[in-house]
């Protein structure tokens, strides 16, 4: 079958009139129906495009086979409908038209990472509810089985009635020749969701009708998901993996070539990934012809960001969370050699809480434009999310930010950073180090390691960010650090356990001797 290039255009969805994603993707079949969807290679490294008018009906058929097969009455409430939970390693193209298709027959849909064991899997089946599950592998099928077994084994009540495979490609294209802690069960309403549609064309517009090459994106992390609110309402096309079975495995090296032959303006790209392609000067060239590269879900290491940007790359820092959202602009704006730092998104009221030191606390206001999915906290008599991130406001230009406790933890020897010393002089840190105990941190061996990558952070931070060699901890290995269900450390808790010790170390501190230390390490 052949398929034409796509327009020049893309017209724009009245988003105020449409109510839900599945109404956007149907809006877009009738009124851009050319626009496409997908693009990749071929076999015949031909470029094949995937538009609305071909999409929108393979997602009905998807919501068709998956209706048939749990035996769901179309006609009944969507209350009644069960929960299904998708365990898929299939290709971008069948996953994204499965998960449009399950929102059109509107069933809530809860992808789930297949690299959870199956403890994890298990407790998310029952947190979430969940009574169907679709899988795309044999082997998923038998995780999943397990998990299910594992629920039994507890003296679990919930039952799962069974599992199901997924559709593939064929069947929804049949004329298209081409921690310790467990994660957390978040709810995106349909509402959050068309927020984040909305966000792709509030602000700069820079991804308005591009192509983004995204070929490892992953349906079952909130980047992956943003993808399929995007697409309808900034006319977005995902540039991927051809469509096949058993899929493409997204390696950092199939990825790449994937992304050289379809050189598209934008890249979405994993941190790891970067970091592996920064010493091939073939990559760094091909990624610099983008217009920008983003990336996101953790820090690229300070090394690696600066050789990126001093080669012309243009770095662009996605930042939210399951629990608060999306929170920077789409995309962050090109910030050269500064791109550690970030800006909010124009429909995100935030709240920066003095922490001390001139560092604050990013913390998100519930508003009209932005519900954050999960709240925690409550900031002016308003409902918020505190996300527990620490930021440090640019120097220069208002409104931009990068992150505090990230920088520390790009060290491969550090797993998690805590700050503390918010209202004191000086801020010190609590480290909890990767396969060392707590009484190894003093040895020099290790102690100098560490010092010498929190020296590096410190002469890039504000002197007022500065850390001295005396402020610096280990996790006692007797006060284990506490994780949220998302793995990050919960600081007031931390801070709370620590308390005592935290308190013997400031009165032995002066600023004389704190800058003195200081000029002796520069």
């Amino acid at each position: 079958m052949e398929i034409s290039p796509p327009p020049s255009t893309f017209t724009e969805p009245p988003l105020g009139a449409l109510c839900t994603i599945a109404d956007l993707y149907n809006w877009n079949y009738t009124n851009n129906p050319e626009h496409p969807v997908f693009v990749f290679q071929d076999n015949n490294t031909q470029e094949v495009f995937i538009t609305y008018r071909q999409f929108v009906p393979a997602a009905h058929r998807a919501g068709v086979q998956i209706a048939t097969v749990l035996q769901i009455d179309v006609a009944a409430q969507k209350e009644t409908y069960p929960v299904a939970a998708i365990l898929s390693v299939a290709d971008t193209v069948t996953s994204y038209t499965t998960l449009v298709g399950m929102l059109q027959l509107g069933l809530t849909a809860f992808p789930i990472s297949p690299r959870f064991s199956t403890e994890v899997i298990a407790h998310m089946l029952k947190e979430a509810q969940v009574t169907k599950i679709f899988v795309s592998e044999l082997w998923l099928y038998n995780r999943a089985l397990d998990a299910v077994t594992a629920l039994k084994a507890r003296g679990s009540s919930h039952m799962i009635i069974k599992i199901h495979y997924l559709p593939q490609f064929a069947d929804l294209y049949p004329n298209n020749a081409s921690t310790s802690q467990f994660p957390q069960v978040i709810v995106w309403t349909v509402r959050m969701n068309m927020q984040h549609a909305l966000s792709a064309v509030i602000g700069s517009r820079e991804l308005f009708g591009s192509v983004i090459g995204c070929p490892a994106a992953e349906p079952f992390h909130g980047i992956g998901l943003l993808l399929l609110f995007w697409m309808p309402s900034a006319g977005i096309t995902m540039g991927t993996f051809p469509p096949s079975t058993p899929s493409i495995i997204p390696t950092p090296d199939a990825t790449f070539l994937a992304l050289e032959k379809l050189r598209p303006p934008f890249a979405l790209v994993s941190p790891r990934f970067l970091e592996e392609w920064v010493s091939d000067q073939r990559k760094i060239n091909c990624l610099a012809n983008m217009k920008g590269i983003l990336f996101g879900g953790k820090p690229i290491r300070k090394m690696v960001g600066d050789t990126l940007a001093s080669s012309g790359i243009s770095l662009r820092n996605l930042y939210g969370s399951t629990e608060s959202g999306h929170l920077t602009g789409v995309p962050s704006p090109h910030m050269g050699n500064d791109w550690e730092y970030f800006a909010f998104h124009k429909q995100c009221k935030m709240e920066f809480e003095p922490f001390g030191n001139k560092v604050f606390h990013a913390i998100v206001i519930s508003n009209p434009n932005h519900i954050p999915p999960v709240i925690n906290h409550v900031c002016n008599n308003r409902p918020a999310y505190a996300t527990g991130d620490l930021l440090i406001p640019h120097p220069l230009r208002t409104g931009y930010w990068k992150f505090l406790e990230e920088q520390l933890c790009e060290h491969y020897m550090i797993t998690s950073a805590v700050v503390f010393g918010q209202g004191r002089p000086h801020l010190g840190v609590i480290l909890k180090l990767d396969g060392f105990e707590s009484l190894q941190f003093h040895e020099d061996s290790v102690f100098n390691i560490i010092w010498e990558h929190i020296n590096l952070v410190n002469k890039r931070n504000p002197t007022h960010c500065y850390l001295a060699k005396t402020m610096i901890m280990c996790m006692d290995d007797n006060i284990p650090f506490t994780y949220s269900l998302k793995g990050a450390p919960k600081r007031s808790l931390i801070l709370q356990h620590y308390q005592s010790v935290i308190d013997g170390l400031y009165p032995s501190i002066s600023v004389d001797n704190l800058y003195t230390a200081r000029d002796a390490q520069v």
